[in-house]
């Protein structure tokens, strides 16, 4: 805390911890040029504590620009994108999709751009000069053959390694996302889908938006005077383009005034296979390369069964999580039954990436029903429109994403907007962990019923407090006249037809392509407090 105070005072001579050590890690197995290899700078960790309590501070860039948030809080930027590319192939819109790259980003940021965006952002200048020490008072020298050169200080660029350089580099990015804006409100272009998101999509970060080719001789413009501005460079040799409806009359101009080339599904947004169409096995196979390239540096011969499942459970299964949050996995990329059963009935307690899947997926009608961003706009507008999610029907055609939104009917309490309350925890919030457990324990028959307390020398009452048959999981959930009955309420307003077991109704996916809603927990509600 001494540390802290004295940095808050000014008194912090800061320049002493802030120095790094660049290494350069390769791209690919065959780098050999210079330009293959990654710098990454190595941080003093006292200096690093400062820049990352910077970091968890700073929270001011636009609602469209997702690209650095971390998968964890659930980047709703590609289910914007997502959503877009099906909505101009369902409808046949007009448009284009200009995929930019940036060239050595973070080494060609402007330090005067960089303070500049943070004064008209309405930093104060006491922050400013903070950010400014961070970023202009270190120096590094260049670690090669385990030899580190001479220490130097750079002149412009954010550091790679530093947790505050993603967020600084968001920010100058965002400044092209209020210059496209800007530019749209004046009428210089046009944004994508204006009557799913207001005024229309036009920017998510690395993805602009318009089909008419002034506007896009605008854009190109816009381009360039960000660079200019920003010490940026756009790499349009590996940027891509993409056209819809009666913009491919037009690729070949288009195509030759970025000097890009025509870019195919499915590519790649941080990281994610995109596609307006479902993905199929052949496009997982990122996600099997990845499983292949950790374990061809395992010495698997050499390590006892428990280690290889410690290094399953803690590496291998933690690989796929952000692709699995978004898109239903092929039971030809994930079949784990027998593995993934916990230790105690006769598994290995692997973790089930199917089920892991469900889970992941079932966050996303959380959030579409406790908070309001742009993605939640455009489920509401494209599916919704003013209905709620129990009048909604799945139609034909409808995107992959669509079955998240159709998943829990409205109830209403009293005159106040509803919440949504995850009953597998106390403070109500939903958890990819408690409903993980619950699935397994649901299908494995280890759920708390009376049948199961009585193998545990419970002497209690086994019978059902609904009917007065034996309590079982199976008569619980599926046998009850109880149960039978809301099960026909479900029918009657989903069109559901109804598991027979645990097993049916944990081992179905996701999507619009199932022919029935799977629904995998019950959900409960209770009116706001305001």
């Amino acid at each position: 805390m001494t540390l802290f105070e004295e940095f808050h005072a000014g008194t912090l001579n800061l320049h002493s911890l802030n120095f790094g050590t660049i290494i350069l890690l390769p791209k690919s197995s065959e780098a050999k040029q210079i330009q293959q290899y990654r710098p990454i700078c190595l941080l003093n960790v006292s200096f690093k504590i400062f820049t990352k309590v910077a970091t968890n501070r700073l929270t001011v860039t636009s609602a469209l620009t997702d690209g650095f948030s971390t998968w964890k809080k659930y980047n709703g930027g590609v289910v914007i994108l997502h959503e877009t590319l099906h909505e101009l192939h369902k409808k046949k819109r007009n448009g284009i999709v200009f995929k930019n790259d940036f060239e050595k980003a973070y080494d060609k940021v402007r330090w005067n751009f960089l303070q500049q965006t943070l004064r008209m952002k309405g930093f104060s200048p006491k922050w400013s000069s903070w950010v400014q020490s961070f970023v202009q008072q270190g120096n590094v020298g260049v670690k090669v053959n385990d030899q580190v050169g001479s220490y130097f200080q750079t002149k412009k660029g954010v550091r790679q390694g530093d947790p505050l350089s993603p967020l600084l580099f968001n920010i100058v990015v965002d400044m092209l996302a209020i210059m496209i804006n800007r530019a749209k409100d004046a009428g210089n272009i046009e944004g994508l889908i204006p009557h799913l998101v207001e005024d229309g999509l036009s920017i998510l970060r690395y993805v602009d938006d318009t089909h008419d080719i002034e506007q896009v001789k605008n854009l190109k413009l816009l381009l360039c005077a960000f660079e200019q501005l920003s010490g940026l460079k756009i790499n349009f040799h590996k940027s891509e383009i993409f056209y819809f409806g009666q913009a491919k009359q037009q690729e070949e101009s288009y195509s030759h005034l970025f000097g890009c080339s025509l870019g195919f599904f499915p590519f790649r947004y941080l990281g994610i296979p995109m596609h307006f169409r479902k993905l199929s096995n052949k496009d997982w196979a990122l996600v099997e390369d990845r499983f292949e390239k950790r374990l061809s540096g395992w010495k698997g011969k050499l390590l006892l069964v428990g280690g290889r499942l410690v290094l399953i459970n803690s590496v291998l299964s933690s690989l796929p999580m952000f692709m699995l949050s978004f898109f239903e996995v092929p039971k030809g990329v994930a079949r784990w039954e027998i593995l993934c059963q916990p230790k105690d009935q006769g598994g290995l307690g692997i973790l089930n990436l199917d089920l892991q899947n469900k889970c992941l997926l079932s966050f996303w009608l959380f959030k579409l029903c406790n908070e309001e961003r742009v993605w939640q706009q455009l489920i509401r507008n494209k599916y919704l429109k003013n209905k709620t999610l129990s009048q909604v029907e799945k139609r034909p055609g409808d995107s992959l994403l669509v079955g998240l939104v159709l998943r829990v009917s409205n109830i209403t309490l009293q005159e106040e907007n509803d919440v949504f309350i995850w009953g597998l925890r106390t403070n109500g919030f939903f958890s990819v962990q408690s409903m993980y457990k619950y699935l397994v324990n649901s299908n494995k028959r280890v759920l708390v019923t009376k049948d199961n307390l009585s193998r545990r020398n419970w002497h209690g009452d086994k019978s059902c407090a609904f009917c007065g048959s034996t309590e079982t999981i199976q008569h619980l959930f599926f046998e009850c006249q109880y149960a039978k009955f809301l099960w026909r309420v479900v029918h009657m307003s989903f069109g559901i037809v109804p598991p027979l077991n645990a097993g049916e109704l944990t081992g179905s996916g996701y999507g619009p392509n199932c022919s029935e809603m799977k629904i995998k927990h019950k959900w409960s509600f209770r009116a706001a407090n305001g």
